[in-house]
């Protein structure tokens, strides 16, 4: 890692750039905290490029070529004394987003978080018996707002066999979790019992205390009512079935964020 331009002054701390780069990526970085009366500052630009994410175990020189690489920006702002108050208080915006290629089945976990062996199997009951998963696409976009990220849509995965699409809400103020997942086959596949894909999944309770919900029949039970949309509205089911029909959902995914961003203004 190199850094450039680090100055520290009345407390403040600014590091203009920080770089670095591997066979694996490159990243660049700038971080700064200002403290002020009753809390610090704290302000961080992350890009990365080439990245390769969620590797389980040292992979082969043949592997590395054939897995996806990944684009990531992170803009991050906020204040606290503590990381919880850090977290509480932040705003900014995170994106990362692959074109594809070959990777672990396990490798997946990466973008939906420790939330389970029972998730990651739900989302892709394939990793039980396919030991790499194609990845046409990945598209990941959320907003933080005042230490609550939502994305609407948040997230497409399409693999060779799949299309996997997420919104969704995380607050830190509470750790409450609200993030909803559709899933499809992309073709006609043999899919045996093992492997049944659940269209409707949702994963709710906090950070600390995961709970997954999920129908077979294709509907969603929540809080003692089924139903078919996951409690979203007409308009969020709507731009929700835009995304996953469209032959190409991270672009949509893309494309939607956008919209969003630009009506928030």
């Amino acid at each position: 890692m190199l850094f450039r331009s680090i100055t520290v002054r009345d407390g403040q701390l600014d590091v203009e750039r920080a770089s670095g780069s591997t066979a694996n990526g490159s990243i660049s970085a700038r971080f700064g905290v200002m403290p002020t009366e009753d809390a610090a500052k704290v302000h961080l630009v992350f890009e990365g490029d080439n990245l390769l994410l969620g590797a389980s175990k040292d992979l082969t020189r043949e592997e590395i070529d054939l897995s996806p690489k990944y684009e990531m920006s992170v803009v991050l702002d906020g204040s606290g004394l503590t990381l919880r108050e850090l977290a509480a208080s932040l705003n900014g915006q995170v994106q990362i987003s692959s074109s594809g290629g070959r990777t672990e089945s396990t490798a997946l976990r990466f973008f939906y978080g420790n939330f389970i062996e029972e998730l990651f199997m739900a989302i892709n009951p394939f990793a039980k018996t396919d030991p790499y998963t194609e990845v046409s696409c990945v598209m990941l976009v959320a907003d933080i707002e005042n230490g609550r990220i939502e994305a609407k849509p948040g997230m497409a995965l399409q693999t060779s066999k799949m299309n996997i699409i997420s919104e969704g809400r995380i607050d830190l103020r509470t750790e409450k979790l609200d993030i909803n997942f559709k899933t499809a086959p992309r073709k006609k596949i043999s899919i045996s019992a093992g492997e049944f894909i659940n269209p409707y999944l949702k994963v709710g309770g906090t950070l600390a205390d995961p709970h997954l919900a999920l129908d077979p029949t294709g509907t969603l039970v929540s809080g003692g009512a089924a139903v078919a949309t996951l409690g979203l509205s007409l308009l969020a089911k709507a731009v929700w079935d835009r995304v996953f029909s469209a032959a190409d959902p991270c672009a949509q995914v893309a494309v939607q964020a956008e919209e969003n961003r630009q009506k928030k203004k």
